[in-house]
């Protein structure tokens, strides 16, 4: 009889549960993922779209997810691997904004002279009863030869229907005659009136997901709220800023000097159903190496966008991120470089901002702590073997980096060496943390790249005289701080 009550107890328990997934709104992400028409690589730099695309079709950046909203997937061949792929993965989605007439259930707002479509997707792992795409009226810049608007959704999650707007509004554009707030503004209450019209039950939740470039510490922020009619997130829960120059090389590589912000969301509708909690979470992602054409060389990075992409969701469980993907503590701003073999630090010149690389026994000198970054961001947040880097100062000449005369290295006012890479004695997919064993190797590039030589000690001097493979006396042991990781876990509400 306790067996069976016992067993009835479970069955009622896992119903329960079951009951409650069902009814809870479906898990949503935005994100941006800067896929520009590859045919404006001429104008804005390449950023191999079709790369990005195909790394994050094989990524796990979404399994935990019911519905991604994406913007920017401008690029037809990159959004075709993006859709071959997450069909599958999803099982329902919607065409591009502004593409195609076809397979919508409504359209609105369409120009037929417009140069680029919207840019906006939307994939659901529950079906989709109702798409709509609606042309914005107005744009101004760059933005009015595309066909922006926005996407509406229904969605069937378990019997229980939510409404999803897809959108990507009005970009900060020198060239806009007038100023881009005035289009967003507009393009915002073009959204509420729409809602307004749709006539969806009250009973229904709404969600406005989007790059909705408003910064959250600007005070537009607060008027989108009002003219969307949206409730801010009750939790903000991960990465401050889903565009940030500081850590993104994507977003560096554009706007070395701009501040990081937070411009995508996944918000609620206040005239419909509210969720009991409403988290947004920007979760600073990297990928795999992306292989870019250089001027006279090929670079790289390690970002699937210049965007973050945020996740939003009623509760946290399990599968919830509780700390930061990169290390937030700045672990490559001040290294030292410790020789394998003699146990001597490299120096700067203590004397004068341009002088020779040296070395010695005190690590504990300024001058023996460099700053290490992978070019593109400044900041670096993880260094791969065989990356691109530069060495700079931290001490009283900082800006002051390593580049050489002839074999020689020194420190030189805003001019590294070009072409330098790390990598480690044991090569890892990990990053380079505290405690490796490194060795630093350079090159010159004038009609054609001259060989690989590895830096070393040589009579009081760093110099570049010996070609790869690294003998023992081009061995240097890196000691940083170890890598420290923000907590989101106390922004998270569990249910």
């Amino acid at each position: 009889m306790i067996k069976y009550l016992i067993s009835v107890l479970l069955i009622l328990i896992t119903l329960t549960l079951r009951a409650e997934e069902i009814s809870s709104p479906p898990k949503i992400m935005n994100y941006n993922v800067y896929m520009l028409d590859h045919r404006l690589g001429i104008f804005v730099g390449g950023t191999n779209p079709n790369k990005r695309a195909q790394l994050l079709a094989n990524s796990s950046v979404f399994d935990d997810t019911d519905v991604v909203v994406f913007n920017e997937v401008f690029d037809n061949q990159a959004s075709q691997i993006l859709i071959d792929a997450l069909a599958q993965k999803f099982g329902y989605l919607t065409p591009v904004l502004g593409r195609t007439k076809s397979g919508w259930d409504h359209t609105e707002g369409w120009r037929s002279t417009s140069l680029d479509d919207g840019g906006v997707i939307i994939f659901s792992k529950y079906p989709i009863e109702y798409k709509s795409q609606v042309i914005f009226r107005d744009g101004c810049g760059a933005d009015w030869a595309s066909q922006k608007g926005f996407i509406h959704t229904v969605i069937n999650k378990g019997g229980e229907r939510y409404n999803i707007i897809g959108t990507h509004v009005q970009a900060d554009d020198d060239t806009c005659s007038i100023p881009p707030s005035i289009i967003r503004q507009d393009q915002f209450a073009q959204i509420e009136n729409y809602v307004f019209g749709a006539n969806r039950s009250a009973d229904e939740m709404f969600f406005i997901a989007g790059d909705l470039n408003v910064a959250k510490d600007s005070q537009e922020f607060y008027s989108m709220l009002e003219t969307l009619n949206v409730s801010e997130p009750t939790n903000y829960a991960g990465a401050p800023y889903s565009w940030d120059p500081a850590v993104n090389g994507l977003a560096h590589a554009n706007y070395p000097d701009l501040k990081g912000q937070l411009l995508d969301y996944v918000l609620v509708e206040r005239s419909h159903k509210q969720p009991k909690n409403w988290h947004n979470q920007v979760l600073d992602i990297a990928s795999k190496r992306v292989v870019l054409t250089g001027t006279q060389e090929p670079y790289y990075f390690y970002e699937y966008s210049d965007h973050f992409p945020v996740a939003a969701f009623e509760y946290a469980d399990e599968s919830t991120p509780v700390h930061s993907m990169r290390p937030t503590n700045k672990p490559y701003n001040s290294i030292r470089l410790k020789h394998r073999l003699n146990g001597e630090y490299i120096y700067a010149d203590p004397n004068v901002s341009d002088g020779w690389l040296t070395y010695g026994r005190d690590g504990k000198q300024s001058n023996a702590k460099f700053k290490l970054d992978n070019w593109h961001p400044y900041i670096g947040t993880c260094v791969h073997d065989h990356d691109f880097v530069q060495f700079s100062r931290t001490d009283d000449y900082k800006n002051y980096y390593w580049t050489y005369s002839g074999s020689t290295y020194y420190t030189e006012n805003h001019d590294s060496s070009d072409f330098m890479k790390i990598s480690r004695q044991v090569e890892s997919d990990s990053c380079i943390q505290n405690g490796d064993v490194v060795y630093i190797y350079d090159h010159a590039h004038h009609v054609w790249a001259s060989a690989d030589k590895y830096l070393e000690p040589d009579n009081s001097y760093i110099k570049a005289t010996n070609e790869l493979p690294v003998s023992q006396n081009g061995l240097f042991i890196i000691e940083m701080d170890n890598f420290k990781f923000s907590d989101w876990e106390s922004s998270l509400t569990y249910k």
